[in-house]
């Protein structure tokens, strides 16, 4: 008896490196901005409806993403929180909030699927207004405004390590 409950522990344990592994935000590369505690400092409007998004924001997101066209829902809407579908067409993420600035966006949202998780992604404007991903984070929790966000950020709780698997 004795075994079989360790060997189910250690199965149930195993079971969860899966999700860990696989739970980044979509994180194509490192951030090239070596100083990532700073990297939300700065004036940012909060936007909280995807369809107010810059339409280069939704495109650079939908490219980071693998997605053919930009899709997330605005905060409270339904999103696809597991990985079993409920109901066909709903988007598998869904806003927090996002902040939009003269050189930066980010985008704060939680992810559904196997493993929830709240994720950034920080994005830079050139003079061209050419969006590029600057930098991106999974965390176990979200935040309810910029400055736990930024908190969050330069604290380290959300975790960059690992590329984007979907």
């Amino acid at each position: 008896m004795r075994r079989v409950t360790i060997t189910a522990l250690v199965l149930f344990a195993v079971s969860f490196y899966p999700v860990a592994h696989y739970c980044a935000a979509p994180a194509a590369q490192q951030s090239r901005s070596p100083e990532k505690s700073r990297i939300l400092d700065g004036e940012f409007s909060i936007e909280k409806d995807v369809h107010r998004f810059p339409v280069g924001l939704k495109s650079a997101f939908a490219h980071l993403a693998r997605q053919q066209e930009f899709e997330m829902a605005n905060p409270g809407e339904k999103y696809e929180v597991t990985d079993v579908v409920g109901e066909p067409r709903l988007p598998s993420r869904r806003l927090l909030f996002a902040g939009l600035s003269r050189d930066k966006y980010f985008i704060h949202y939680e992810r559904g699927g196997r493993g929830h998780s709240y994720d950034i992604v920080v994005f830079e404007v050139d003079p061209g207004e050419e969006v590029k991903f600057l930098w991106g984070g999974s965390g176990a929790t979200g935040a309810k405004s910029l400055e736990q966000l930024r908190s969050m950020v330069a604290s380290g709780a959300f975790a960059d390590d690992r590329a984007y698997s979907r």
